[in-house]
């Protein structure tokens, strides 16, 4: 299960650094606020598709999806 974040262009790259930055911090807070770990969830910035979020488990993908409230993601 995946969940894709979109992360702007241009700038040198900068502009995006810190917006994949700012969602990591915003899923490292969900995590600690639904009692996950953060480990368990792969997260990698791809060229062309942005912020790209792996969850390891399926239940956690789908906690994930109810209960995010954080940045708007791409399904």
């Amino acid at each position: 299960m995946q969940v894709r974040f979109k992360l702007p262009r241009g700038g040198s790259g900068i502009p995006a650094s810190m917006k994949a930055n700012h969602i990591r911090g915003e899923i490292l807070l969900w995590c600690a606020m639904h009692g996950m770990l953060f480990q368990n969830i792969d997260i990698n910035r791809v060229k062309g598709k942005g912020l790209v979020t792996r969850f390891k488990d399926e239940d956690d993908y789908l906690l994930f999806r109810i209960t995010w409230n954080g940045t708007d993601y791409v399904r």
